[in-house]
């Protein structure tokens, strides 16, 4: 719900009441072409659907004007990351693009493997249809506008995806249903209930299925923790992603953060100026990484070392 409340998706809005309104006008002229009259003719139909889609679009706007003073609140706030971080296009990154989809903690494609599967498949045998052109440009393009916020990472209660990864699901569920289109109806049900059997489940049963347990935000999901587990060198999120669900906190300031398992450390990410709670928590810093830090900054930074343990 969060996903769909950001205000990214204007762009998403706005791409399509353009796609719309080009698509309308392209077809009355040629349809009034062939009556040997070459006018636009803005429908009443047109009018309405645009007009209902930039409201809905604009309501988030409306409320951060009313309750915050500006268009994102994430421009004032003081939160440990708009501190770290700022908002804006300096955040953006192809690397955060690929977690979306793809990061143990936050990736969609962990939370709905087969509909990933699927979406990507009709993408690939759509590709030369205009229509799924603008549609997967689009889904980009928002994707990248929600990196602008610096809490882009923030996970839902524990089940994956990142609240600001998820508006791609019903996407996806379009592309499917387009895909499906020349099958019979029977046999697209059956696939969706499969999907919905054999991964959704599965997803939601990792925290408490339909009550689920929200501070779980904070906490590796279980993908996570089992790599992080068996084969910690695998996994080297951005280092946000890591820190928050280790600490099971969202620091006000840089902090390096360990991950443990059975009392014992797997994990962790090194500041060169927070050392200690790594010396506290897992007993050591390795001699190499203790030199590797010297050349790192010494002030308010992310920039720091992954440690396998």
């Amino acid at each position: 719900i969060a996903s769909w409340h950001s205000q990214p998706l204007i762009v998403m809005a706005a791409l399509y009441g353009l796609y719309w309104i080009v698509a309308e006008a392209r077809s009355n002229i040629y349809m009034n072409f062939l009556k040997e009259t070459i006018r636009i003719i803005t429908t009443g139909k047109t009018i309405v659907i645009v007009t209902s889609l930039t409201i809905l679009a604009v309501i988030p706007y409306v409320y951060n004007l009313y309750f915050f003073g500006v268009l994102s609140p994430w421009s004032i706030f003081e939160d440990g990351w708009t501190k770290m971080n700022g908002f804006g296009i300096q955040n953006m990154s192809p690397w955060k693009l690929y977690e979306q989809l793809f990061d143990l903690n936050m990736g969609v494609f962990w939370y709905a493997p087969l509909l990933v599967v699927l979406a990507t498949i009709v993408l690939w045998k759509l590709k030369f249809d205009r229509r799924i052109q603008f549609l997967t440009f689009g889904m980009i393009l928002t994707a990248f506008a929600f990196q602008t916020n610096p809490a882009w990472h923030y996970g839902t209660a524990g089940f994956g995806p990142s609240r600001h990864a998820v508006f791609l699901i019903p996407f996806f569920i379009f592309l499917v249903v387009v895909g499906f289109q020349k099958i019979p109806k029977s046999m697209e049900i059956g696939l969706f209930g499969l999907s919905l059997l054999l991964f959704q489940w599965y997803s939601v049963s990792m925290n408490g299925y339909f009550v689920p347990d929200f501070t779980r935000v904070l906490y590796h999901n279980d993908y996570a923790k089992y790599v992080l587990n068996n084969y910690p060198e695998l996994y080297n999120p951005t280092p946000e992603i890591f820190i928050d669900r280790s600490l099971h906190s969202d620091p006000q300031e840089p902090r390096s953060a360990s991950y443990e398992h059975n009392g014992f450390c797997k994990k962790a990410y090194i500041l060169s100026y927070d050392t200690d709670l790594i010396q506290e928590q897992c007993g050591f810093v390795p001699s190499k990484v203790e030199n590797e830090l010297w050349n790192l900054p010494k002030e308010r930074s992310l920039e720091g070392i992954y440690v396998n343990y």
